[in-house]
């Protein structure tokens, strides 16, 4: 394993998202494309997986499962050993992160849909329109709020209740 020099990351490519630490490795979203683990112990690069667009979504993590969307317009799944588990397409740019509830995954994107995706397999249960693109959603409850042109509440099954 060689070691991830964060400094040039930062200075070729920049890091716009929070990673993810779980049992001492970090997951990290970079603008350069790369979604990449390393060891928080010692900086080495574990394995690294290359997306079609920039990064900008902090990963969320769920049941050893990593989900992050990407500004080629994909959400994507990956196991935390760096393997594809499944990736779906949107009709926008996702910048934001996702919000993982149950078996569901929240994420919005800049075709100002929230989209709602089955934890498993991708599948787009559901999504709703709002005024403009999304920042990332809170899942509290048994609600989704998100915050558009203003702010919604909307039931697990995609109905809005304000």
């Amino acid at each position: 394993m060689k070691s991830l020099d964060i400094s040039k990351v930062v200075e070729n490519c920049g890091l716009e998202a929070t990673p993810v630490l779980h049992k001492g490795i970090l997951y990290i979203s970079e603008y350069s494309s790369y979604f990449r683990a390393i060891s928080a112990d010692n900086g080495c690069e574990i394995w690294s997986y290359k997306t079609n667009g920039a990064l900008m979504s902090s990963p969320a993590l769920s049941d050893n499962v990593l989900y992050f969307g990407c500004l080629d317009t994909y959400v994507y799944a990956l196991s935390i050993d760096g393997s594809l588990f499944w990736k779906i397409k949107t009709g926008g740019r996702i910048a934001s992160g996702p919000a993982v509830n149950n078996d569901v995954v929240y994420i919005g994107s800049s075709d100002n849909y929230l989209y709602a995706l089955d934890k498993k397999t991708g599948i787009c249960k559901w999504k709703f329109l709002t005024g403009m693109g999304l920042p990332s959603p809170i899942v509290f409850k048994e609600h989704v709020y998100i915050s558009s042109d203003k702010i919604y509440c909307l039931t697990m099954d995609g109905h809005k209740v304000w």
